[in-house]
């Protein structure tokens, strides 16, 4: 008003009244521009994940939709808004984030219509929504084997060190029907800060947490909205982590594990469509292979299974990878012997480059959930000859038998069905022809299953992954390592795919 203008004035105080400045963010956002044409992509032979979630609406993705499941909850209340922004991503989540560097990915989907809005007081019990899924997986098990599961429970497990009934029931029907769960971590709240939530304590599942982008578009820091790991029985968690502020459906941002997880779910889908005889472990043991991480972080995991040069069913330049699925009888050491060291590793006489070795047993798991979830567990190590003679181990120790058992377990994650080895080397000196793979299975509290000892139990189904990287990453490695393996390998893959790189 005049008044105070007036006031001000007789004050002999001079005031500089301006407008306010508009304030803007300096990050990048993940995507911008129109929403992505789908028009001219055939949806023919694209990999399938089924999405469990909200339900698909959303016209613009119905040439996509391969399935629809019977829907467990009705349209009014399901949550579709999420529904379809997970589905958005899991089919095109690279088109709608072009300022992130992703690889080109497009999948088909199965719509299942299983989650309910935030606040719905009336919702399926956990039976009625385990017993759903478990006919889901009957339906699908023939044509999908990829779940994108975007979500949690709103609290963790009361018993932190007990795996969780959702997780441990929905672990079940993954490994009856050979499916690959990927799942989210969850997401900080006020009354729950780190603890992750069910059901990403499932075992046999990939758990995913999220991380920040760089400028450049490349995976970053932890989120900070990311719950974090460890999980109970001593599993190592999350497994791998990506982008969780993305572009989706509508061109909204959003930030969570929920689309984080769907980018892993892509990947691991087309990680399937790509490989000749894949399991779910084998395909979990390569993206956790060549993820960037050497030591496992409980916010991030072992990283995340991408760079521009790195699909996970192919060797990238300078290094060459062998995988494989073996059975073995628990108690009985296993030698894969006679492994050839490139010639382009060994500098002067020494081993010079990097390995990595990842291992993922099916473990025997009790079907009480306690601390003892595992009755199976896996010793894995690459070895060689020193020039002593001696046996010397260049990747995993071999130690978690022999150390006590609580520094087994907190030191060496003794339980971990997951076995994850990786390193550098500068000049190690071992003796030419020596290197062997050991691996060995060892079991306990076996009278819970009927069993008298480890004689009576049947094979153990074990995925192995083993990388080595040459120095300067000399592109001969992959024809050398051939070459001196001959007619003992075959290529792992059936289908020449170009992927792109979207920026």
């Amino acid at each position: 008003p005049v008044e105070s203008l007036q006031e001000i004035a007789a004050s002999a105080t001079t005031y500089r009244i301006e407008p306010v400045s508009g304030i803007t963010s300096n990050s990048t956002p993940p995507g911008q521009g129109e929403e992505p044409d789908l028009s001219s992509i055939s949806p023919d032979d694209l990999p399938i994940v089924v999405v469990v979630d909200g339900g698909r609406s959303a016209l613009s993705y119905e040439p996509f939709e391969y399935w629809v499941a019977p829907p467990l909850i009705d349209d009014y209340t399901a949550n579709r808004i999420h529904g379809n922004q997970i589905t958005s991503l899991v089919c095109n989540g690279h088109a709608w984030n072009n300022n992130l560097t992703l690889p080109e990915l497009n999948c088909r989907f199965a719509t299942v219509q299983a989650i309910a809005k935030n606040g719905t007081a009336k919702q399926p019990t956990q039976n009625q929504f385990l017993s759903y899924l478990r006919d889901v997986a009957s339906a699908t098990s023939s044509f999908a084997k990829v779940w994108n599961l975007s979500f949690n429970e709103i609290a963790p497990s009361a018993n932190s060190k007990e795996i969780s009934f959702l997780g441990h029931e929905i672990n079940k029907i993954a490994r009856e029907f050979g499916i690959l769960p990927i799942i989210s971590i969850g997401n900080s709240s006020i009354s729950n800060k780190s603890k992750l939530c069910p059901p990403a304590d499932c075992e046999g599942a990939l758990t995913v947490s999220g991380r920040t982008a760089s400028t450049a578009g490349a995976p970053s820091a932890a989120c900070s909205l990311s719950l974090k790991g460890p999980a109970p029985a001593g599993m190592k968690k999350p497994d791998l982590s990506w982008f969780s502020s993305l572009r989706m459906i509508g061109g909204v941002t959003n930030t969570g594990t929920s689309y984080s997880t769907t980018l892993i779910s892509s990947l691991a889908a087309h990680t399937f469509a790509n490989l000749k005889n894949p399991t779910p472990d084998l395909v979990r043991a390569l993206l956790i292979n060549c993820s960037e991480r050497d030591d496992h972080c409980h916010e991030l995991g072992w990283g995340t299974p991408w760079t521009p040069e790195t699909m996970p069913w192919v060797c990238k330049d300078g290094s060459v990878t062998l995988a494989w699925v073996s059975r073995l009888k628990a108690g009985s050491s296993y030698y894969w012997n006679d492994i050839p060291v490139p010639p382009e590793m060994m500098v002067n006489g020494k081993l010079t480059g990097r390995a990595s070795l990842t291992a993922i047993i099916k473990p025997l798991v009790s079907g009480l959930g306690g601390v003892n979830y595992f009755a199976t567990r896996l010793q894995v190590a690459l070895q060689a000859k020193g020039p002593n003679g001696k046996i010397v181990n260049l990747l995993g120790s071999m130690q978690e038998a022999k150390v006590k058992e609580e520094n087994a377990r907190k030191d060496l994650s003794k339980w971990s069905p997951i076995r994850r080895h990786a390193k550098p080397f500068s000049g190690r000196s071992i003796q030419t022809g020596s290197m062997r793979l050991n691996a060995r299975v060892f079991t306990r509290d076996l009278y819970q299953f009927g069993l008298n000892d480890h004689h009576e139990l049947p094979e153990q189904e074990i995925a192995f992954v083993l990388t080595f990287q040459a120095p300067e990453d000399a592109p001969s490695i992959y024809n050398s390592m051939v070459g001196k393996l001959t007619g003992f390998v075959e290529n792992a893959t059936h289908l020449e795919t170009d992927i792109e790189v979207g920026h």
